[in-house]
């Protein structure tokens, strides 16, 4: 999944969950923190990776197989995903579910930045949210805002890039 994928690809709470879902191989388990399942395999057999280093729950302890409850990197801040389901390539291994690769941005010879905001509230839900068929919602407000910005420190040579959402 190239860039413009990820910035044009759905997302309710812009985690890389959200990303990933739209690959048909994979199931995300509502009755456990939307932890990600390829062909039944439990989610602690998956391994998830930022910029190559393992972001996983080694313990086991978090249904969701992350090390935390949250996002763990911004989507504003990703460049592409990889998503390999079980490959038999050497390269790959400590995993037999799916590989889930993230590529963070970083900078270039142009300066360039964004800022971004959203917000949601409960009035831009429908009266039916779980599905029960009766009107009942839960109460929510969720405001996301961030920036990113990225050049050359040293034109050619050394760039950064630097992201902070909120």
């Amino acid at each position: 999944m190239n860039c413009c994928g990820i910035a044009n690809s759905p997302s309710i709470n812009r985690d890389i969950k959200d990303v990933v879902r739209n690959d048909p191989a994979i199931y995300l388990d509502p009755q456990n923190n939307n932890a990600i399942s390829i062909a039944g395999q439990n989610n602690r057999f998956n391994s998830i990776q930022v910029d190559g280093a393992r972001i996983n729950d080694q313990f086991g302890l978090n249904g969701s197989g992350l090390q935390s409850f949250g996002n763990p990197i911004s989507l504003d801040a990703l460049e592409q995903m990889n998503v390999a389901i079980s490959p038999y390539d050497p390269d790959h291994s400590g995993f037999t579910g799916v590989s889930i690769n993230a590529v963070t941005k970083s900078g270039t010879n142009q300066f360039h930045g964004s800022t971004y905001y959203y917000y949601t509230n409960d009035d831009m839900q429908g009266p039916d949210v779980f599905g029960s068929g009766r009107t009942l919602r839960a109460k929510l407000l969720q405001k996301t805002y961030g920036y990113t910005a990225g050049g050359p420190i040293i034109k050619n040579h050394l760039f950064f890039f630097a992201n902070y959402e909120k």
